[in-house]
């Protein structure tokens, strides 16, 4: 496979600049793939256990960069590590002197992510969203209006709304997780700041470059920082990847922009169907056990909490508990549960049929073939499920 050329002279000066600040890149390369934008691929024979990317822990942006605490933004518990670097980078946007403007200049353009990202959808497109990925959007959308809230009067224009959204976008995709191991507070530890999973990021220079898949080269860190190594043998002008986590397609949609073409996490939640067929102490009987939402389902088979679910829907109260707490193996209605959800599958199927017809009336474009992709799959997986369970 031949090797790739240079994406452009700003990507080998990006690297130039990541190099000169201790980052090592051994065996790899950023470029242009068809059809899919940029990536990383090798650039000789990788062996599984190689270390292709180290980046060293003061070379990251984060909260405790010198030059993020310098800008002296809001840090109580309302604030978040999110909101801030966002509000760095907004800060910083119109100085070209800033000691990582050769970095920014290798990120997504933000016409890119305007087009790619629902945050930025239009309401109608929004609509067209499966629900899980709607209600996920939701929370996004909430994230992002409280961090805009507490910190726009910190911008140079509290105004300009847009211009935060796309660096709070750069922040939500491209970073790594970083639980600040080398923090140098003074506070004793029991009275600092516990971080929440969703504050732990660092912008890791060339790190980004890498595209996600179901299944990664092995992402470490340290104190001294950030290791990237091989979970395989690659040759030369390969794709090599890493994975941001066991995501379906409808999370990878909404955080990222892109679905899979092939997601070994991928799944499709039965919850628009379900939900609605519970009555109170139905309901209640799920929610106070834990099993209230996230009825997942794959072409082979029903998550446990389906078939929990299900049986609440079609058994007894004492015998939905006896299945729920693992007392009863639920053989007995077996076949009765699963004839429910093929209905439960027909009626998606059918609901489906509306929100196609949404998708088709919009503009061509990648949000429309995007769209277009999710539900292509929904209906693989949806039949899949119905041709399993009627065999």
């Amino acid at each position: 496979m031949p090797l790739p050329a240079s994406p452009g002279p700003e990507h080998d000066a990006f690297i130039a600049w990541a190099q000169a600040r201790g980052v090592t890149i051994n065996g790899v390369a950023p470029a242009r793939l068809p059809g899919r934008g940029l990536g990383v691929v090798a650039t000789r024979e990788v062996k599984e256990g190689d270390v292709l990317v180290s980046v060293p822990a003061n070379a990251l942006l984060t909260i405790e960069t010198k030059h993020v605490k310098d800008a002296a933004l809001p840090a109580g518990e309302d604030s978040t590590v999110h909101g801030r670097l966002a509000a760095y980078l907004t800060v910083m946007h119109a100085d070209d002197e800033v000691e990582w403007d050769v970095w920014r200049r290798v990120w997504p353009s933000r016409e890119s992510f305007e087009e790619s990202m629902p945050l930025c959808w239009e309401e109608r497109e929004k609509d067209c969203l499966p629900a899980p990925a709607r209600d996920h959007l939701a929370k996004q959308e909430a994230k992002l209006d409280a961090d805009w809230q507490l910190l726009r009067d910190h911008l140079p224009d509290p105004s300009d709304r847009r211009l935060y959204t796309y660096y709070w976008m750069i922040v939500n995709t491209r970073t790594f997780f970083w639980d600040y191991p080398t923090s140098t507070s003074s506070k004793p530890r029991a009275k600092k700041r516990k971080l929440v999973p969703d504050d732990c990021m660092a912008l890791c220079p060339f790190m980004e470059y890498f595209n996600h898949a179901d299944e990664g080269c092995t992402v470490a860190h340290t104190k001294a920082g950030f290791t990237i190594t091989s979970h395989r043998a690659y040759s030369p002008g390969e794709e090599i990847h890493v994975s941001y986590g066991a995501h379906t397609n409808e999370f990878l949609l909404v955080e990222y922009g892109f679905v899979l073409a092939a997601n070994k996490w991928d799944d499709v939640r039965l919850d628009p169907v379900i939900l609605p067929k519970l009555n109170t102490a139905q309901t209640e009987l799920l929610r106070t056990n834990g099993f209230l939402g996230d009825y997942a389902v794959t072409p082979d088979e029903c998550c446990h909490r389906t078939q929990v679910a299900v049986r609440a829907l079609l058994l007894s109260k004492g015998r939905a508990e006896g299945f729920l707490m693992g007392l009863d193996s639920g053989e007995k209605e077996q076949e009765q549960v699963d004839a429910f959800l093929v209905e439960c599958a027909e009626e998606y199927l059918k609901m489906m049929a509306e929100k196609e017809q949404k998708v088709e009336r919009l503009d061509e474009g990648e949000r429309k073939s995007a769209l277009q992709r999710r539900w292509t799959q929904v209906r693989q997986v949806l039949e899949g499920l119905r041709a399993t369970l009627t065999r």
